[in-house]
């Protein structure tokens, strides 16, 4: 377990909001889907880990659910501030290898305005 000022947080947990912050990486709204996140650390997306992780997140205001009822159920949440401030100070204390300095990273596409001829 991790401690954090919200109470403590399993390392799961971590690993799914640090997955969280990638998907959000280069898109304009912080949306982001639990199955990616959850396939990622080896979790179940439709088992009830998964469900417990997610309820994790939203208690420690990590992540909030998507404005439409439908999209949330489909798994669809909104990342917060806070939770992207907490993946990147858990980043910037060497806890995930993830940083911004890597953010720049290949594979990642400039909208199609922004692309140089």
């Amino acid at each position: 377990m991790v401690e954090e000022g919200v109470g403590k947080m399993s390392d799961k947990a971590w690993g799914m909001l640090k997955h969280m912050r990638k998907q959000i990486f280069g898109h304009p709204a912080p949306y982001v889907v639990v199955r990616g996140a959850a396939l990622s650390i080896g979790v179940d997306p439709e088992g009830s880990e998964c469900d417990g992780l997610v309820d994790e997140l939203l208690q420690a205001g990590y992540i909030r659910t998507y404005p439409s009822p439908s999209l949330t159920a489909h798994g669809l949440y909104r990342l917060t501030h806070q939770g992207i401030a907490a993946s990147r100070e858990t980043a910037a204390e060497g806890g995930y290898p993830h940083s911004t300095a890597g953010e720049a990273q290949t594979g990642v596409r400039r909208p199609w305005w922004r692309r140089e001829c």
